[in-house]
């Protein structure tokens, strides 16, 4: 295998800083997929996070023989539940030879939404020292909720491609500046806010995946590397409040990913997040 591994997988690699779930997306999704599970089992550590392609554990990865491995694929025309519990139960085995257990699911599109539930849970919660790469064309059947838990990476895309991971870094300052200013406002205000995505349905989408990036890692402090980088820190919050307005958000991520009436549901989740922050916010008691 002589292609290079994409700078942006690369780079963490190199830093020892790799996410615990990527979606590459893209016709070349599967080739980087190998050179990443090689970067990051690679018994050469290359300084630049690259593979050497020549160490034993790269050539079992090559071949799909390392024992750390794991390659999910559809069983027919869908990636089946049954697929994903399986999966969960093998990720509780321990390492066996190499520094990380890999699992790359290809076509992670082709499930449906009991399936893409399953494949959630497994991420809300992911084993130590596992990381996940899902593999898709086009992003436009993933459920939002498991794009949001996912670092999104070009990787010779076909088709639309979602929320790059750029984007995203770069609507945290928007999403910590509400988070942080919901609370004082009057209704009329957080009516205001919802109408002002009322035309753009895929930035509504792009802002609630950044509010949630901020929640999840708000929730998993002292580890929160996201919530940090955001010029706007959130101010402190229950972790029952945190949970809370999380769901509202993944809630209304799957509304709108139903094709539900954007205005509406940006209505009832701006004014329930508004109740929640509100009653949570030490400035309004």
């Amino acid at each position: 295998m002589s292609a290079r591994l994409l700078e942006a997988l690369a780079r963490p690699v190199a830093k020892e800083q790799a996410a615990h779930a990527y979606l590459l997306c893209g016709e070349n999704g599967f080739e980087q997929a190998l050179l990443l599970a090689m970067a990051l089992n690679c018994l050469s550590s290359a300084a630049d996070g690259q593979p050497c392609g020549e160490c034993p554990s790269c050539h079992k990865i090559a071949r799909l023989n390392h024992a750390d491995l794991t390659v999910v694929e559809p069983e027919g025309n869908y990636l089946r539940v049954e697929q994903l519990r399986k999966l969960q139960s093998k990720l509780h085995w321990q390492k066996f030879e190499g520094r990380c257990k890999t699992v790359i699911i290809k076509n992670s599109e082709a499930m449906k939404e009991e399936a893409a539930n399953s494949l959630l849970k497994i991420l809300e919660d992911p084993p130590a020292d596992t990381v996940f790469i899902l593999l898709a064309q086009t992003t436009d059947k993933i459920l939002p909720t498991v794009l949001s838990r996912c670092q999104a990476v070009n990787a010779g895309a076909s088709g639309s491609f979602a929320l790059s991971e750029e984007r995203l870094r770069e609507l945290l300052p928007q999403a910590a500046e509400l988070l942080n200013s919901l609370p004082q406002m009057r209704i009329y205000q957080v009516l205001g806010r919802a109408a002002s995505w009322e035309k753009d349905r895929e930035g509504a989408l792009h802002l609630l995946a950044a509010i949630l990036r901020i929640l999840h890692a708000s929730l998993s402090a002292p580890f929160a590397g996201e919530a940090r980088e955001a010029p706007a820190r959130l101010p402190a919050i229950q972790p029952k409040t945190l949970l809370t307005t999380a769901l509202l958000a993944e809630e209304c991520l799957r509304e709108i990913h139903k094709n539900a009436n954007l205005r509406l549901s940006l209505d009832v989740f701006f004014l329930r997040l508004w109740s929640a922050l509100k009653r949570a916010s030490p400035a309004t008691r």
